[in-house]
């Protein structure tokens, strides 16, 4: 069976062609392959990615550019098997847009927070211009940094130019000759705030109006005024270094020597804008790595004063604590003198108690002499009957009361 052909001929997105729909058609036709003939001016990122992805999973999918394609409708068709294009299209490819709408009055916060969120969007916006450079280079083999110049510049390439840069691999007869110049395709391009188509087309084109001017479609291209003085232009001359242009009677032109020079000198500012762009984002990593900076100093900060504080709090307890310390020492030398004392009145107890040399030593002779008055009465307790102790701590009584001592008391 033939391929299956697929028309994507209008908006790129969920009001026109979408993902969903190529998924659709795109089933069941591993087999037998697809084409995909493609005439649109673009739409959403987030669908042209998945497509672009959907396609490359396929393996089996051919793309025609078959009418000028733009935007979205270009890098979705950078992941199939072959590109061609017809020999009078054209191809645009430029950088993400977003879209901005804010009107009315703002008071200084209000700015500041339109200002963040632009800030963001055009954040998001370089993201998306990375990835998408990234899927040209890989197609045409030219370098990411090439890719985001020829996205920046942002003009149509006719089918021979996207041939030789590689965005296509071949280019075919168109099977009808059509004038994409007309009236409303450039209303089209317009609505879809696309630039204009170039001044000159090829001149293979084989259509009406192919030098890009008809009455249909002024609009388009304004021509060149004769005989203008371009000596007004004192920018172009500074460049090129002449102090006014040549004038052939019809116009005034540059020669090739002078549009080399233009071509560099576009080329260099091309590069200079490239060199801002990478200085702008460096500065914006600068400004983030210096806000966590000045955030961890804020934080370093405030753990020091805390330390501080601990230390001085630390400082005044060890203040304290000295200032006991002396009265402790105080209150020892006053407990001293007072210890003195007591060991003079222990001493007077009895001679075993003045010979201890410690003070553990006289505990134990006082106690050596408590426990030689077993008879010794117990204080308070005298008047339930029980007789008083001599006073050496001997029971002369019952002593006295025994039979072989009353014996000897009867033989005296």
């Amino acid at each position: 069976m033939a391929a299956k052909i697929i028309h994507i001929d209008n908006y790129i997105g969920r009001w026109g062609y979408s993902k969903e729909l190529l998924r659709f058609d795109l089933n069941g036709t591993q087999k037998d392959g697809a084409v995909l003939r493609i005439s649109s001016l673009g739409g959403e990122v987030f669908h042209a990615l998945d497509m672009y992805n959907q396609i490359a999973a396929h393996g089996n999918v051919e793309v025609l550019f078959a009418g000028p394609s733009a935007s979205a409708a270009t890098f979705l068709a950078m992941a199939a098997k072959r590109i061609s294009i017809v020999d009078n299209c054209f191809l645009l490819v430029h950088k993400v847009m977003a879209g901005v709408d804010n009107y009315g009055l703002f008071n200084e916060d209000e700015l500041d927070e339109l200002i963040r969120n632009l800030k963001v969007i055009r954040s998001e916006n370089r993201e998306f211009d990375k990835a998408i450079a990234h899927i040209y280079a890989k197609r045409t083999g030219r370098a990411h940094e090439e890719m985001i110049r020829r996205m920046r510049q942002g003009t149509w390439m006719s089918a021979q130019q996207a041939l030789e840069e590689g965005f296509v691999d071949r280019v075919v007869e168109p099977d009808e000759k059509v004038n994409f110049f007309s009236g409303r395709f450039v209303a089209m391009v317009n609505s879809f705030e696309l630039p204009p188509f170039p001044v000159s087309a090829p001149e293979s084109a084989g259509y009406p109006g192919a030098n890009g001017y008809s009455p249909e479609n002024r609009s388009l291209q304004k021509p060149t005024q004769e005989k203008e003085d371009m000596t007004t232009y004192p920018r172009i001359c500074a460049v090129l270094d002449v102090p006014s242009l040549e004038n052939a009677g019809e116009g005034t032109y540059l020669n090739e020597e002078q549009l080399s020079t233009m071509e560099q000198t576009l080329e260099d500012a091309t590069g200079s804008l490239i060199n801002y762009d990478t200085a702008m984002s460096q500065l914006e990593q600068s400004r983030q790595v210096n806000l966590e900076q000045e955030e961890r100093i804020t934080q370093l900060t405030a753990s020091v004063a805390l330390a501080e504080s601990e230390r001085d709090a630390a400082r005044t307890d060890l203040d304290s604590s000295r200032t006991e310390l002396e009265a402790s020492r105080e209150t020892g030398r006053i407990t001293g003198e007072t210890l003195a004392t007591l060991n003079a009145l222990l001493d007077a107890i009895d001679p075993s108690v003045a010979a201890a040399a410690t003070p553990e030593a006289k505990a134990s002779a006082i106690r050596s002499l408590l426990s030689r008055m077993p008879g010794a009465g117990i204080a308070g307790i005298l008047d339930k009957g029980d007789p008083a102790p001599s006073p050496d701590g001997v029971n002369w009584e019952l002593i006295n009361s025994l039979p072989h001592n009353l014996d000897i008391d009867k033989n005296l």
